[in-house]
């Protein structure tokens, strides 16, 4: 996982939401940034859920 790559999109995620504007990119590139982490968290919130 890139911390420093997600923590920027998602700084500009939260003023783009501010601001009103579309976050759709955004959502792919921070998905892209957590690489591997995001199977964990998948698997997490699908035993949460159950």
């Amino acid at each position: 996982m890139d911390r420093s790559l997600l923590s920027k999109i998602l700084i500009q995620m939260r003023k783009h939401l501010e601001d009103g504007k579309e976050i759709g990119d955004m959502k792919v590139g921070a998905l892209l940034a957590l690489g591997h982490q995001l199977e964990a968290i998948f698997y997490y919130l699908g035993h949460e859920n159950l």
